[in-house]
């Protein structure tokens, strides 16, 4: 549970194992073998990127936060765990930034900053971009192929 709650007192068992269903990692905590209990250290190498990522994102919604910054948050998991978490972190009722290269996430968001060497060069939302900037719907629609394809696998 520490490893999750990281000294956060005021938060219930019951609401760890929430969150840790909701960013799929509680079935992952169930197989460990202590369960919550488990030692977790920094280099643990019992643990794959996606584990590691989806225990960072637990600490974070331990917090309730009102704005969520999140860098590259699925970058390490396959694409059903990473819709699985998609969907409830979109359920979350806090601001979100969200830093990716991983085009579908970004469809349901209300505003999406294109850069290029550190300075925005578009803006709006994934409708407007794919229709009025030819470099984003050729990179989203190349994306999105890929990722059709990993899915199939």
């Amino acid at each position: 549970m520490y490893n999750i709650l990281l000294g956060r007192e005021s938060v219930t068992e019951k609401q760890v194992i929430e969150i840790c269903k909701r960013v799929s990692l509680y079935e992952d905590i169930r197989s460990m073998p202590m369960k919550f209990h488990t030692p977790l250290f920094r280099d643990n190498p019992s643990l794959s990127g996606g584990q590691k990522q989806r225990i960072s994102l637990a600490r974070e919604l331990v917090t309730t936060p009102r704005i969520l910054v999140l860098d590259e948050p699925t970058s390490a998991l396959d694409v059903k765990t990473e819709r699985i978490i998609q969907k409830n972190v979109e359920a979350l009722h806090c601001t979100r930034v969200l830093v990716t290269h991983r085009l579908n996430t970004v469809e349901k968001a209300d505003k999406i900053l294109i850069m290029d060497n550190g300075k925005i060069i578009d803006y709006g939302n994934h409708h407007y971009l794919y229709k009025n900037n030819k470099d984003y719907c050729d990179l989203y629609d190349s994306y999105m192929n890929k990722y059709q394809e990993e899915e199939v696998k």
